[in-house]
């Protein structure tokens, strides 16, 4: 239930998937992103010991240390990606607290796409998040001696290098929008999800648009 090899499989196909959107700009490649994303931060902790990914109720760790659970009890259960993320900050070198606020919005805008009635990635423009999503899986990639390019793809790289040149270079334009599909982000928020170097740039960006809130 919490293999490395399988975490990281899953990764890979979902990865895959979004590199074959053609469009970076279309939902598809950001879902497939964002869901593979899930099992890349996860994988770390497998790799030290399935226990890490499981619940600490119910016999959830007893299953990930290869015992049977109780008669009748509960599925096994994972831990929330908070926890993941919040973890991976003790355990992965290079996972700054820079890296785990990018995580966590990452996250989140996953969620409010699927668990909410809004269109959270119509909302927002993929420059916004690639680049952070980049500098997260490179850092993960980095710890389990992967290369990233190799795990995530040449497109999506691509792509974050393109947009990272975006936002640094041309003026600020208003977010792709539609009813009731806004996203709210305090400006805080983005101060500490991207580095202060392109800091400005984005704070700038964000006056016309709305994301997510954390």
């Amino acid at each position: 239930m919490w293999d490395y090899d399988g975490l990281m499989g899953k990764a890979c196909v979902y990865f895959e998937r979004a590199e074959a959107v053609a469009v970076a700009d279309d939902d598809a490649f950001a879902i497939w992103l964002l869901l593979g994303l899930e099992f890349l931060l996860r994988a770390p902790l497998a790799k030290v010991h399935p226990a890490l990914l499981a619940d600490p109720n119910g016999d959830s760790i007893l299953h990930a240390a290869g015992f049977p659970g109780s008669p009748g009890g509960k599925e096994p259960k994972s831990i929330q990606a908070t926890t993941v993320i919040s973890r991976l900050g003790r355990i992965v070198e290079g996972f700054t607290v820079e890296r785990e606020n990018e995580a966590t919005i990452l996250t989140a805008l996953r969620n409010r796409e699927l668990h909410t009635s809004e269109a959270a990635l119509a909302s927002i423009d993929v420059s916004v998040w690639l680049p952070g999503f980049t500098r997260v899986a490179e850092v993960i990639c980095g710890h389990l001696g992967l290369d990233a390019t190799d795990v995530v793809g040449t497109q999506t790289s691509s792509s974050a290098k393109l947009r990272c040149m975006i936002v640094m270079r041309q003026p600020s334009r208003p977010a792709r929008t539609g009813r009731n599909t806004l996203l709210t982000v305090r400006p805080a928020v983005l101060m500490s999800q991207w580095n202060s170097s392109r800091s400005e740039q984005l704070m700038s960006a964000s006056k016309t648009m709305k994301l997510c809130e954390t």
